[in-house]
């Protein structure tokens, strides 16, 4: 297993590779299981996303991808009340 780490447009990015016998195709798709589908929504949600790679007897490249700022905040709903910070 390889696992590498770096910066990239205000990004942190971790690439985690190894050269096993790979994910079943549907894994891919994050269609398999929960386990992948949980760690692709935790990181959309801080902003940041899962990319996978692999091929049957070729092994499986995972990369991460967080940004190093705070996550953009939702907007407000039109018409609602927006809290003012105190000076």
């Amino acid at each position: 297993m390889h696992i590498r780490a770096y910066l990239a447009g205000g990004r942190l990015c971790i690439v985690v590779r190894d050269d096993g016998r790979g994910l079943p195709r549907d894994a891919t798709a994050l269609a398999s299981g929960w386990g992948l589908r949980s760690v692709q929504a935790q990181l959309h949600a801080l902003g940041g996303g899962l990319a996978l790679r692999s091929a049957p007897g070729r092994g499986t490249c995972a990369t991460l991808t967080l940004p190093l700022g705070l996550p953009p905040q939702p907007a407000a709903p039109s018409g609602a009340l927006v809290p003012r910070s105190r000076p």
